[in-house]
């Protein structure tokens, strides 16, 4: 769920996750659809854009990712802290970076970093904040590539406004996620936005986990014989 959670709505210019090149116009609508449906627990919108994190020795390419705090823990997003306090609405100038993307960097809790990214119109926006945390999910493409800001902060410095970049979606009960798709596709139309699975989204994960599975179904099989043929 740290990436991607059961279901997304996002622009259908978006075609896997690492594209930042579309935004929801107008998030309100989805909203309220996301509201009267009880097999949603819980969403959260997210901003997402490409960018450049600098430190006072180093500097390196990064995805800015705005997030609210208390969203992403009713989603269920994972992740473990390393240094600092995770970040809470009152961090408006805090950011938060993989650990293993503070080692490259150079810095400490408390320094500053500078994040610089295209925004809305096209035009080239930066800012200072200071670091409030390092994260690892186990997942080197995050903690390599990612950096957190409250998404008030993203949606200032990206010149969004009101917009967003996709919803992350937690479904309850989870066999009830292709029924939520379909229902969801026909609340929301067929215009600029599209309703996927996170199967959908990054596919070659998808099957990565099904050829675990598979093999640990196998290798318990093999155990499970070996002990009937010994009773």
């Amino acid at each position: 769920t740290t990436l991607t959670s059961d279901i997304q709505i996002l622009p259908k210019a978006l075609e896997n996750i690492n594209n930042t090149n579309a935004v929801i116009e107008q998030p309100e609508k989805i909203r309220e659809i996301l509201a009267h449906e009880p097999r949603v627990v819980a969403f959260a919108e997210r901003i997402l854009a490409g960018g450049i994190i600098s430190s006072a020795t180093n500097s390196m390419a990064t995805f800015v990712v705005g997030i609210d705090p208390d969203e992403e823990t009713r989603l269920g997003s994972r992740r473990t802290i390393v240094q600092g306090e995770w970040m809470t609405s009152d961090d408006r100038e805090g950011a938060a970076i993989g650990d293993k993307m503070r080692e490259v960097l150079g810095v400490e809790i408390g320094d500053k970093i500078v994040v610089t990214a295209q925004d809305y119109y096209g035009g080239l926006a930066g800012s200072a904040y200071r670091l409030v945390a390092t994260f690892s999910t186990g997942n080197d493409q995050i903690d390599n590539g990612t950096v957190l800001l409250l998404r008030p902060t993203a949606q200032e410095l990206l010149s969004f406004g009101g917009r967003v970049s996709k919803f992350g979606l937690r479904v309850e009960p989870r066999e009830e996620v292709p029924r939520v798709v379909e229902d969801l596709k026909k609340k929301i139309g067929d215009g600029d936005l599209k309703v996927v699975t996170w199967e959908e989204l990054i596919p070659m994960m998808a099957q990565l986990m099904r050829f675990q599975n598979g093999m640990l179904f196998i290798i318990a099989l093999i155990v499970l014989t070996v002990v009937a043929a010994g009773i």
